[in-house]
This record gives structure tokens, sequence and C-alpha cells, in this order.
């Protein structure tokens, strides 16, 4: 994603036959992963080209230069799966403890996922009036004609408020490829309260085998006479 100019220069001379061989000082200066080396020997061989590296003693040209470029390339794809897999196990660790991982702040809580003094009393009147029936288009415009703002300073739609109700992170659940674990913050609101929310919405998922779709009698067809939803 870097942008590099000469490297791209480098590639239209390649590819153009300008020239027959690459000559570096050291890997690292052409690509700074070995794991990225073997897309650049590919290409090089495509075009006919060799790769020659000064300081790493390699000239691609001959059979112990490809060697040696071989065994580099295969340690570097093994250090990035150890990587891969420690930074795997330390995101498990970190699940299963209920730790607060990265992603956009939630409303109701500051950045470090602490209850927010001003917006979690906003928090609780959005669970009261959406439990009490109100729809979501006329929370989402109770929100705005308030000038209250969502976690990523925007103005509220009634999806926004879906969406924000149907994050597990307000009961204090913490999610993890697809799994639900407890979260090591103070939630919003209560599990009883979920799952009361998650029916009004028509997305509750009770205990057993799929998801239960909740279909409300005349839903679509009746118009409220006050704010004008369905």
């Amino acid at each position: 994603r870097v942008k590099r100019p000469n490297f791209d220069a480098f590639w239209k001379g390649l590819e153009s036959g300008r020239f027959d061989a690459v000559c570096v000082w050291k890997l690292d200066r052409l690509t700074r992963r070995f794991v990225d080396t073997g897309s650049v020997l590919s290409r090089l061989e495509q075009h006919g080209a060799t790769l020659v590296s000064v300081v790493d003693n390699i000239d691609t040209s001959t059979p112990m230069g490809q060697a040696i470029v071989g065994v580099l390339i295969a340690q570097a794809e093994t250090e990035s799966l150890n990587t891969s897999t420690r930074v795997k196990a330390a995101r498990d660790s970190e699940a299963a403890q209920g730790k607060l991982h990265g992603g956009r702040r939630c409303f109701g809580y500051t950045k470090a996922r602490a209850l927010d003094p001003v917006e979690y009393p906003i928090a609780r009147e959005i669970v009261g009036r959406i439990l009490a029936g109100a729809s979501l288009r006329a929370t989402a415009r109770w929100l705005n004609e308030n000038g209250t703002l969502t976690g990523s300073g925007k103005t509220w739609e009634g999806i926004t408020v879906k969406q924000w109700l149907r994050a597990p992170a307000i009961t204090g659940i913490r999610v993890h490829n697809g799994s639900e674990t407890p979260g090591n913050w103070q939630p919003i609101i209560s599990p009883t309260e979920r799952e009361a929310l998650l029916l009004r919405l028509g997305m509750n998922k009770p205990s057993g085998e799929g998801t239960a779709v909740v279909k409300n009698l005349l839903a679509g067809f009746v118009i409220c006479g006050k704010c004008g939803s369905r």
C-alpha cells in the first residue's frame, strides 16, 4: 500500500524489456518481507530477468543463488505462520478474559468502555422508549431533536438505533469468532432487557436450533397517526 514511484518504474522497465537483471544492495531494499520475495522472483522469471543481491551474495542466475533464495523464502513463510499463530492465540486469550478489543466507540460508553456520564442516561431512555412501544424512526427523531449524536458523531436514523440496540456490547458481551463471552465492562442493559429488545425488534434468538422470526399482526399496514411510521 506504500507508494513507491521508483519501484513502479522498475516494473514498467522490466515489462518493456529495458533490462534483464535487477541488482540490489540488500534484499530488504527490494522488499521488506521475504514472503513477498517469492512473487517478485516469479515476475522476474516471467520476463527472463535475474536477481542479484550484493550483501546477501545471491545471484539467481546460478543454481546456488536460487537455492539460497528458496531457503530464505521458506524461513520467512514459517516465521509468518508462527507470528499469525501467536497473534491468534493472544486474541483468543483476550476474548476468554473478556478484555476490550478495538473498534468504533459504542454509544453510551467512553473509548475505554466505561459508562459515559452524559450518554448513559440517554441510552437508558432509548431502551425504555423502545420497550414501551416507540418506533425506531420516532426514537431517532427524538435523539436528533435533542442534538444527540451517535458514537461516531453522526445523526441518528431508525436503522442506526436498531443496530445499537442489537449490539452485544451494551449487554456487556464480547463477540469473538462468532462466539459470545462476558466482557469486563459494565453493561447498559440486562440480559432480560436484551431478550425483550430482540423480541420487540423481531430478531429474538431463543435457545435451540435456528432463529425465530417474530411477525407482528398487521405489520407494515397500520400507520401511526402521530409520527407517521408503520
